[in-house]
């Protein structure tokens, strides 16, 4: 039987109890990675320089078919067309082949390298549905969510109002603007501190020491 269950954040808590499990038994302990990630936190974007493309692999996990991927891709190249000015890194999936990216959008570099030093050096993030993308908020970057066909659950969306989320080409050209304008305001650093609070409890660099903490009196209770 499990007698403790530790989580991250209070929202993570709250599915576990509407999962029946009682909340004595949940501690919440913050995240070590969330933590370590958040270590070098870089200042906000200024102004739209360089936009990062994070991929996964959709069609090699039978999530999207072939030709549902060259719609998403006929839609990242209009944005692109639209942002003539940005300069573009396509970080793919360890899954993915570089040259297929290489070959669709030849304007546009393609990196298998370190994600959050790419994040850190963009100024914008786009992807679809990624842990990435939370990440992409926590290192105080904004983030637009490409959903071109219905896959990401509104109802349990985690990102809320700190991501733009988009189903077309047009709602990111159309609202990109506006989205930009909130992120460089006071808004966005409410909601961003409030996203941490219930997701990551603090990035104070002390999760580990909450678990560690939580274990061990877990230990003394049973006398371990």
């Amino acid at each position: 039987e499990i007698t403790t269950f530790l989580v991250f954040g209070e929202k993570h808590k709250e599915k576990l109890i509407m999962m029946g499990i009682p909340a004595e038994k949940i501690t919440v302990t913050g995240s070590p990675m969330a933590d370590e990630i958040a270590a070098d936190v870089p200042q906000k974007s200024a102004a739209l320089k360089k936009a990062l493309l994070i991929t996964q692999p959709f069609v090699e996990d039978k999530l999207w078919t072939k030709p549902q991927q060259k719609i998403f891709f006929d839609m990242v190249q209009e944005v692109m067309n639209s942002l003539k000015d940005v300069s573009w890194t396509i970080k793919i999936h360890p899954r993915e082949k570089a040259s297929l990216y290489a070959k669709t959008f030849p304007k546009a570099g393609v990196s298998g390298g370190d994600l959050y030093k790419e994040i850190r050096e963009a100024d914008i993030i786009f992807g679809v549905s990624s842990t990435a993308l939370m990440e992409a908020l926590l290192l105080n970057r904004p983030v637009i969510v490409l959903d071109l066909f219905g896959q990401v659950d509104k109802s349990n969306f985690s990102l809320g109002e700190l991501a733009l989320y988009c189903m077309s080409s047009n709602e990111i050209i159309l609202n990109y603007d506006p989205y930009f304008a909130m992120y460089n305001s006071k808004k966005f650093d409410e909601k961003r501190g409030q996203f941490i609070k219930e997701y990551f409890t603090a990035l104070d660099g002390k999760s580990s020491q909450r678990i560690a903490a939580a274990i061990l009196k877990r230990c003394i209770q049973k006398d371990i």
